[in-house]
């Protein structure tokens, strides 16, 4: 199932940049961590032998939060 998804404008250019580094800053419920997932995302469909991690500042936000988008998002990955 395709899920469409509307960006904001610098989701967009966090997302799609050129730049080696790449920080989105934004207050709470500012869409940083849908970017994060599309973004990860675009990785691993454009490096499919890699390794990849996803990170988040606490255990719980990661398993509260983070992995939970992720796998929302990308549920096609979990295994």
């Amino acid at each position: 199932m395709e899920k469409t998804i509307t960006l904001h404008k610098f989701q967009d250019e966090a997302i799609f940049a050129k730049e080696r580094f790449v920080a989105l800053i934004a207050g709470l419920q500012s869409g940083k961590t849908i970017a994060g997932c599309i973004w990860a995302r675009k990785q691993v469909a454009e490096h499919p032998n890699e390794d990849g991690l996803i990170v988040a500042p606490t255990y719980k936000i990661l398993n509260q939060s983070t992995l939970p988008k992720f796998f929302e998002i990308n549920s096609d990955l979990k295994k």
